[in-house]
């Protein structure tokens, strides 16, 4: 049931590439050596770092290597210091993006210590020299400048190395489910996705979308990395690309947009093939906008003599909203009876292209018939070019799409080795997703709540601890609104779906309508050490996942006939659907437990070794009703009832072991190379189809012999 996926990376030979890569799930890394005039270490100098929009601040002393390493450092601007005892004060500027591990060296100049000299601390290096990681960096500006047509953050996503999009979501019906990404030649269901450390994967999908299939947040976020092979044995839960993301917070000034996006059919042009049917241009009106605002915490209220609250270098906040609202026109091609099929009038199987044959149609078909519209377009012929009897019909109908997109987050600074922020996200979403035309559309709504609470201990200046708690919530449904009509397949139920042989489907989507309600609670905990040349990090993650849901395919039926002349004499071929005693509901609880330990060992000045190895325990799904069957052994005549759903392994260890070699010693060439185990873990969006419609719960049949409709439930 596990897929284990070995991965090795050839040595490469890396001129330019973006960033130095970390471990970090909302932070980065600054390391790097102080040297002396004539190349020596510098022992024993201080290093300080001090953000430029916050009060953040740390510093440690180089070891007797000169080298120096900071770790858990929030991303943004920052000022870098250097000090000894007969050199001159070194100061440096620098930006540290979201898992990124920068290197930065002093080249001290002889002279005071109250002198102070601006230095290029990065020297231009831009080839990964410490770390065998692969990945891509779209960072503020790149978010801000790029055109996103939509403002769907998947498409900066495809505009790394070795990501491809699987399929399109825009035109899938399935609810919650964004654009599917190949990364690396994974299958797109083995990707992670994080923002601000907490997974946000979604459950039936993998990826996380509203039910536009919209990666939405653009201007919540501030930047992500895509990590795409040898990532640290801190991820997990994946065999694929990683993606890490981080909201933008607050700073000591106050900031503010307001924006609008908009697209209008009065300024495009018509579809070409909507010109060349007849159609005319359709409805197309698209408005994103919203607004982001930030700054320091500043209450009018308080107690003591000086009443109120002044956030300025400890408390901020940031909150936005993104708001769309959309209508467009969809074009559908379908085949629909002609007119002459409709008084019985068909192609003679015999001579086709010449000859007719007449048949009575049977009034049980007429409510079938009326479901078609009239044909607008040209025959439909079959391969060899003959007349069937069906023609096409081209439409359009209007995809209406709304979604609310909301965050707020606070970031606080108790003291300067104690720091945390709290951040919810809140994202109301809904679709009326055309089918194809006669089909009755589909409502696809989605509400998704994720909550990160994280806290950074600095416990010293080698020594840094986090702990986190992340939910995430999502509540997709996909139904089929009431069609009116008083023709039904089962009794009691509203219009199911129809299939006749040679024609478009017409009635309802056969797989719904379902509903899901699904938490992901994490637990997280990671510590971090410099010692010597070795930077250990070690800790671990615990997912608790809650699934409920009622998935209904079928319910309403699905009739087939094997052709269109079976339609017209109500030849019916058989009926699909579920008993009235079935039971759809289901309610999963499953766990996961991740543990890790990373070494990154600076073996010399232009050699560094990362270490890893990672555990992993998943359980076997536990129904809370006991509603659980599976068909042990192929053999077997019935399914077995009762736990385990599968049985789950307990040896999931996953080494991991990469190098980055310096080549000439000047941070522009780097060679780098590395082996992994990883381990697809089955989660929900792996086992979710087949545990909704499992024997003895859910009994469907197919019924042949159909003479009459409405039939009953009693017959499945």
């Amino acid at each position: 049931m596990l897929n284990k996926q070995l991965v090795f990376s050839a040595l490469s030979l890396i001129v330019l590439s973006a960033g130095l890569v970390s471990g970090q799930g909302t932070t980065g890394e600054i390391s790097g050596t102080v040297k002396d005039p004539q190349g020596a270490a510098v022992p024993g100098a201080t290093v300080m770092v001090t953000n430029l929009d916050t009060p953040f601040k740390r510093q440690v002393t180089t070891n007797d290597d000169g080298y120096y390493r900071f770790v858990g450092l929030p991303v943004g601007r920052y000022e870098m210091r250097s000090e000894h005892q007969g050199f001159k004060t070194a100061v440096a500027t620098l930006k540290l993006t979201v898992a990124e591990e920068l290197v930065a060296n002093f080249d001290m100049e002889v002279g005071a210590i109250t002198e102070q000299v601006t230095v290029n601390a990065t020297g231009g290096a831009e080839a990964e020299t410490t770390n065998s990681t692969m990945s891509g960096l779209v960072d503020e500006k790149k978010i801000r400048d790029l055109p996103l047509n939509g403002r769907d953050m998947a498409q900066l996503i495809l505009l790394q190395p070795g990501v491809v999009n699987s399929r399109g979501s825009a035109q899938t019906s399935d609810t919650g489910r964004g654009t599917r990404f190949s990364v690396a030649g994974a299958r797109p269901s083995q990707n992670l996705f994080q923002l601000d450390g907490t997974t946000i994967n979604d459950a039936l999908n993998n990826t996380p979308g509203s039910a536009q299939g919209l990666l939405v947040g653009v201007e919540t976020v501030k930047e992500f990395r895509v990590l795409t092979t040898n990532y640290s044995a801190e991820y997990g839960r994946a065999t694929g690309g990683v993606f890490i993301a981080v909201t933008k917070s607050g700073t000591n000034q106050f900031h503010g947009s307001g924006f609008e996006f908009l697209r209008n059919d009065a300024l495009d042009a018509a579809n070409f093939f909507d010109n060349a049917s007849g159609l005319g241009k359709g409805p197309f009106r698209r408005n994103q906008f919203g607004f982001t605002v930030g700054g320091p915490v500043i209450l009018p209220f308080g107690e003591g003599k000086n009443a109120g609250y002044n956030g300025k270098n400890k408390t901020f906040f940031f909150t936005s909203y993104e708001g769309l609202r959309e209508t467009k026109a969809i074009t559908t091609t379908s085949i629909v009876p002609d007119n002459n099929a409709r008084l019985g009038i068909l192609p003679d199987p015999a001579n086709p292209k010449t000859k007719t044959i007449t048949v009575k149609v049977d009034p049980r078909s007429l409510p079938i018939l009326d479901l078609y519209p009239r044909a607008n377009g040209g025959a439909s012929l079959d391969s060899n070019g003959n007349p069937t009897g069906a023609a096409l019909f081209g439409g359009t109908t209007n995809r209406v799409s709304n979604d609310d997109f909301f965050t707020v987050k606070i970031d606080h600074t108790f003291s300067d080795s104690d720091s945390m922020f709290a951040r919810y996200l809140y994202d109301k979403s809904d679709q009326v997703l055309p089918r194809n035309f006669p089909e009755f559309p589909n409502l696809a709504r989605n509400k998704k709540q994720v909550v990160t609470v994280e806290e950074r201990k600095i416990i010293s200046t080698r020594m840094v601890n986090e702990a986190r708690f992340g939910w995430n919530q999502a509540q997709p449904e996909e139904v089929v609104p009431n069609t009116g009509r008083s023709f039904t397949l089962i009794i009691g139920k509203d219009l199911g779906e129809v299939a006749p042989g040679g024609l478009t489907a017409t009635g309802t989507d056969r797989t719904n309508p379902k509903q899901f309600f699904l938490n992901n609670y994490q637990f997280t905990d990671n510590l971090s050490i410099v010692k010597g040349r070795h930077t250990l990090k070690f800790g671990g993650t615990f997912d608790r996942f809650v699934y409920d849901g009622d998935s209904e395919s079928r319910s309403r039926g699905q009739l087939r006939f094997k052709s269109l002349q079976d339609l017209l004499t109500f030849k019916v071929q058989d009926i699909q659907g579920a008993s009235i005693d079935s039971d759809f509901k289901r309610n999963y609880r499953q766990s996961l437990l991740g543990l890790f330990i990373q070494d990154d060992f600076k073996f010399n000045q232009r050699l560094t070794l990362n270490l890893g190895l990672r555990y992993e325990l998943v359980t076997t799904p536990h129904e809370i009703n006991g509603k659980v069957s599976n068909l042990r052994n192929i053999t077997d005549a019935a399914m077995t009832v009762g736990p385990p759903f599968f049985k789950p392994t307990r040896l999931n260890f996953a080494p991991r072991v990469g190098f980055a070699y310096d080549v000439f010693g000047d941070g522009k060439t780097a060679l780098r190379g590395g082996f992994g185990m990883f381990y697809d873990q089955p989660l929900f969006s792996i086992y979710r189809n087949p545990i909704f419609r499992g024997l003895p719960f859910v009994n469907r049949a197919t019924v042949t012999g159909i003479t009459a409709l409405p039939v009953d439930s009693s017959i499945f």
